[in-house]
Parts: C-alpha cells; structure tokens; sequence
C-alpha cells in the first residue's frame, strides 16, 4: 500500500529554506539594521529622541586684566554675571568657570570673590573677616596648604593679572607650587 496522497509530494523531499530564500532574508534583515542604524544616528545628531539640540553655553571672556587695585577687584563677585576674580598672593585668577562654586550669592566659597584670598587658603578659613589680610605668619601648615590650593588653581583657571601692594605676598608658596 502507498502512503502518499494522490498529488502532494512528499515533505522530506522539497525544502522551504532554499539557497534563493535564505540569500533574500539576509538580505532583507542586512537592510532592516542599516535603516535602523541609520535612524538612530541621526536622531543623536539632532539631539537624540526628538529633543533639540541643547545650545553651548555662552563663551565668556578671559581677558587680561593686567595691574589691579583692591577696590577694582573688589567688583568681581560674580554678581549680575559679571567675571569672577580672586587674588592668590597678589596673582589674579578668573575662575568664572566655577560660577558654582564661587558665584555670588549661592557658591559655597564666593567669599573668595573679588578678594585676595590668600590667608583664607592657606588657613581652610571661610571668614570674610580674613579677606585681602597682608599681615601674618605663614607656617609650614599654611604654607603647604596655600601651594597646594596655588597648585589647583594653576591647573584649572587662567592667571589675569596682578593685585597691587599683594606682589610681595608669600612667595615661598609660589616657590613649593613650582613657580
């Protein structure tokens, strides 16, 4: 007796996975990556998921500002976005790029803003009693913590200027901070 039905082929004979089929769905699949490769690349160039593009913040100026008196300093706070300047053993630093942390009113160290803040380093004080002081003994504590807090901000903010009459302020923290 047969067990083949009159006009169907037998299954083990005839395959649906042929070279032809398989060629045509990897091509398909290659084509269904790169579209969505595509499309997502482009949606990062735009901001990524529909999203604008966020805008780079406004470049602010870092201009010398050469020779200064206390009481030109003295208006570099930060207040109404203005710079952010801070005098280091009579060398001006603009840190306005640590608004954050130096800004008027809300940095937690703006008592440094528009001041030599050279004792107040050096002694890890946040005593505005204690800006643009002249007179005092630097110690071997003071004196390494105030080249080291020199070392940082050499590394991270530019040097504008000089603040008159603080020239001659604790050279031999500029010296251990390497200059």
């Amino acid at each position: 007796r047969k067990n083949k039905v009159e006009g169907m082929s037998d299954p083990s004979s005839s395959t649906l996975f042929t070279p032809q089929v398989l060629a045509t769905i990897g091509i398909g699949a290659v084509a269904i990556i790169y579209y969505l490769y595509k499309s997502s690349s482009s949606d990062e160039q735009q901001g990524g998921h529909g999203y604008p593009e966020p805008q780079p913040p406004e470049k602010l100026e870092r201009l010398p500002v050469g020779k200064m008196k206390l009481d030109d300093l003295k208006k570099y706070t930060g207040q109404n976005k203005s710079r952010i300047l801070v005098s280091v053993c009579g060398r001006i630093f603009d840190l306005t790029k640590g608004r954050d942390f130096y800004g008027y009113p809300d940095g937690p160290y703006n008592c440094f803003a528009g001041s030599d803040a050279s004792y107040m380093l050096g002694a890890m004080s946040l005593d505005k009693e204690h800006q643009n002081k002249t007179e005092f003994e630097q110690d071997g504590d003071h004196q390494i913590t105030l080249s080291d807090w020199i070392s940082r901000y050499r590394a991270k903010y530019p040097i504008v200027g000089r603040l008159e009459g603080f020239e001659d302020l604790c050279p031999e923290s500029w010296r251990e901070a390497g200059n």
